[in-house]
């Protein structure tokens, strides 16, 4: 009884902490995407002077694998027309 009772105590105080772990290494690399993405973007701005209007348009070429999706929530990245900077992702 007493070790069903200390794993329960180990659990209900590791577990509250991997997860918040977990959500603080996903908004990290979102960031880093960001990041990656908004480099590509000026790399396509100086080869063709406009910005594109989707982030797809920079695979291959400008992001050399696929592009990603927020590992935070799963949304895709979007290009805000006026700015030409990724948006949506304040975690």
């Amino acid at each position: 009884m007493a070790v069903v009772t200390i794993m329960g105590i180990l659990v209900t105080t590791v577990v509250p902490r991997l997860t918040h772990h977990t959500r603080f290494a996903k908004i990290k690399v979102c960031s880093q995407y960001e990041g990656d993405l908004e480099t590509s973007l000026e790399r396509y701005y100086f080869d063709h002077g406009t910005m594109p209007s989707n982030v797809n348009d920079l695979s291959p070429t400008y992001y050399p694998d696929t592009v990603p999706v927020c590992p935070v929530d799963g949304s895709t990245y979007l290009i805000d027309g006026t700015t030409g900077r990724i948006s949506g992702h304040s975690h």
